[in-house]
């Protein structure tokens, strides 16, 4: 697959997937880092600390990008379009020294498919997967020549993929192999400096303890995934559709015309010693996250968590690609990869739209605004009890302000649970009061049904139900007459 080739696909990928993902407003976790960074570096810092679980580090490069940029969504979206990008180059650069150029090109392309959300995501997991692909560079570079200054920038990286974000440092084991199978026989001088290596990752992580020690603690009050199944986790894994655009590019390639030469699978080039780190990169993340959340109370296997494999399975997705001979059904292959992820892209949730569709129902003093933004948080009566708190639950206000025009406005908490019923009947009492009630909602089928019927029997019935985006209901009620 030629180089042009490569670059046109990578191209089209990056308008279709990261520009349509650009476009909508913040979802909720995006509304979050808004909050965190509005009020000044430091206070930036110190709410990453108490309500992000994470180092300060992504949240200081979002306040720069405020600062500089302005508070649009391009603007704050920027630095992960940035981040992704370095992390798609250093991919390349990775496949090249694991196998050849052709590779590397294939495993961006992948990896820009695969990762589209994040490159358009005010969160850190952008900045994280740059990191981790930086610190596969640093284990490849220590592998070919284990030197101390060589050592010292992968302990240097690979804690900087747990300053990113904590989740990703499962892809470090994975990495690490990574090192020791790509280190030649006959280079002396690499035992000292793994510990070396080992040591600055230690020195520069241990900041992060206390921060993961409360992480553990409050890891009940902060779980808000459903337990995987066997099923989710496999499909993680296996990525079917990576396994179809292989099928279907070979189908298309095999197709006669003008007695071109059918494809075959050749040997691929490079070393294969490679290949078990990989895996292991690759799959470390969901199975640990998987096991975690089977056998204790910790819910936290989440798609967007799992991003640190990511780059070890387009490494090994490009690897696979580039065993098909000739070049040109490799070229359909990826094309129909492309094509498979184009087809497939995935909305999120638009809080500017559903903010918009609220203000448009024009509340005012007679009228009860409930929005449910989804924090998990908020099903602790006690976690609200200060001003600040308050405001962090509800955070997509923060960011897309309501136009309330004297309405008053109530917070419906996450899920409907034994400790939040007295305030979620307050809630339900003061809306009996009203003669008109906009519910904002996170879409959720079983607590909108549920707050339809209660406010139905409170004598308030749904005039309309305003377009908030895909995922966010906005349903306005009028007191029956």
């Amino acid at each position: 697959m030629s180089r042009r080739a490569s670059l046109g696909l990578l191209v089209v990928a990056v308008a279709l997937l990261w520009g349509r993902a650009l476009w909508p407003g913040f979802w909720l976790d995006e509304t979050v880092t808004v909050w965190v960074v509005r009020d000044g570096l430091g206070e930036a810092a110190a709410r990453a600390w108490r309500y992000q679980g994470q180092s300060p580090l992504y949240f200081v490069v979002a306040w720069a990008a405020r600062r500089f940029l302005g508070t649009s969504e391009l603007a704050l979206r920027l630095p992960s379009v940035v981040a992704l990008g370095l992390a798609a180059f250093g991919l390349a650069r990775l496949g090249e020294r694991l196998v050849d150029a052709e590779t590397g090109r294939l495993a961006a392309l992948v990896l820009a498919c695969l990762a589209y959300h994040d490159a358009a995501d005010a969160r850190p997991y952008a900045l994280a997967t740059a990191a981790v692909v930086g610190a596969a560079l640093a284990a490849v570079r220590w592998g070919e020549r284990p030197t101390w200054a060589r050592a010292a920038v992968l302990g240097a990286a690979s804690a900087l993929v747990a300053w990113a974000h904590p989740v990703f440092a499962l892809a470090l084991p994975g990495v690490a192999w990574l090192a020791l199978a790509r280190r030649r026989e006959g280079k002396g001088g690499g035992s000292a400096s793994v510990v070396l290596a080992g040591a600055v990752a230690v020195a520069l992580g241990l900041p992060l303890v206390p921060q993961l020690e409360s992480l553990a603690a409050r890891r009940a009050a902060l779980s808000f995934a459903s337990a995987p199944t066997a099923l989710e986790l496999a499909a993680d894994l296996v990525r079917p559709r990576a396994l179809v655009a292989l099928a279907v590019g070979l189908a298309l390639a095999a197709v006669p015309f003008r007695g071109r030469a059918r494809p075959h699978f050749e040997r691929p080039p490079g070393e294969r010693r490679f290949v078990g780190p990989l895996l292991a990169w690759h799959a470390l993340p969901p199975v640990v996250l998987f096991l975690i959340a089977r056998t204790s109370d910790a819910h936290v296997y989440v798609t967007r968590y799992l991003a640190g494999g990511l780059p070890a399975l387009a490494l090994l997705v490009a690897w696979l690609t580039r065993a098909i001979a000739p070049g040109r059904a490799r070229g359909l292959v990826a094309a129909v990869f492309v094509a498979l992820s184009v087809a497939r892209f995935q909305e999120r949730e638009d809080w500017r739209a559903a903010i918009a569709a609220a203000n448009a129902a024009r509340p005012d003093a007679r009228t009860l605004v409930l929005v449910r933004p989804g924090l998990v948080e908020s099903d602790d009566p006690a976690f609200g009890a200060d001003a600040e708190r308050q405001e962090y639950l509800r955070a997509p206000l923060a960011a897309y302000p309501l136009e309330t025009g004297g309405a008053a406005l109530g917070l419906v908490p996450h899920a409907l649970v034994r400790e939040n019923e007295t305030e979620v009947e307050a809630l339900l009492a003061e809306a009996g009061r009203r003669s008109r009630v906009i519910l904002v909602s996170r879409s959720s089928a079983s607590i909108t049904g549920w707050l339809d019927h209660r406010l139905g029997v409170a004598g308030l019935v749904s005039a309309s139900v305003a377009g908030g985006g895909e995922k966010i209901v906005v349903t306005v009620y009028e007191r029956r007459r």
